[in-house]
């Protein structure tokens, strides 16, 4: 459960496991910390994903938020139908580029 990351040559994938929620957020502050000067893009990976809650969303907006000022691209992949209704229903898809490599987002 939480998250985990894979960093390579700039790109930093955070890979949410099972649940993203209020307890994956030490983890997820400590990885902006830590990548958030040096990434070029950052993507968050559902692939593994069976739950968001509230708080995931929140986090996603900061992440947006810590980086508006930032020339990091972000992208959210691997994002299944079930996830994909939460996202449109927030809105995520208007704020965020969802199934599209970060490479790909201007």
């Amino acid at each position: 459960m939480g998250l985990s990351t894979n960093v390579s040559a700039g790109e930093v994938r955070l890979v949410v496991e099972e649940h993203f929620d209020i307890g994956c957020y030490d983890r997820f502050s400590q990885v902006l910390i830590e990548h958030l000067d040096s990434a070029a893009c950052i993507i968050v990976d559902f692939s593994h994903a069976r739950h968001l809650d509230s708080s995931a969303l929140g986090m996603l907006l900061l992440l947006r938020e810590k980086l508006s000022d930032r020339s990091v691209k972000v992208a959210f992949e691997n994002v299944n139908e079930s996830l994909m209704e939460l996202f449109r229903f927030a809105k995520f898809d208007q704020l965020f580029a969802i199934n599209a490599q970060a490479r790909q987002v201007s």
